[in-house]
């Protein structure tokens, strides 16, 4: 990977994008999960991949946002600190 971190996330073989892997195939195979489960399953692991599609186009805002946050508390703490002090 480019940062040289690699998680279950971005690996290719993870189609949700996510930072655990389902597989029901086992259940399938034994029959352990009926037409009704199955189909719900597999809405949620769509909703699911597109959640994360989103969260991935989002994620060099959050960042940044998260980096502005963390200044600001910074800011914050360094101002009660001068008001602790007076």
């Amino acid at each position: 990977m480019e940062g040289g971190y690699v998680t279950i996330a971005n690996t290719p073989v993870n189609p949700l994008l996510d930072e655990f892997i389902l597989n029901f195939d086992y259940l399938y195979n034994i029959g352990a999960i009926n037409d009704y489960q199955k189909n719900f399953i597999q809405e949620y692991e769509t909703a699911l991949h597109n959640l994360n599609t989103a969260l991935i186009e989002l994620s060099p805002s959050i960042d940044a946002k998260t980096v502005e946050q963390n200044e600001l508390k910074a800011k914050v703490a360094a101002i009660e600190k001068e008001v602790d002090t007076a």
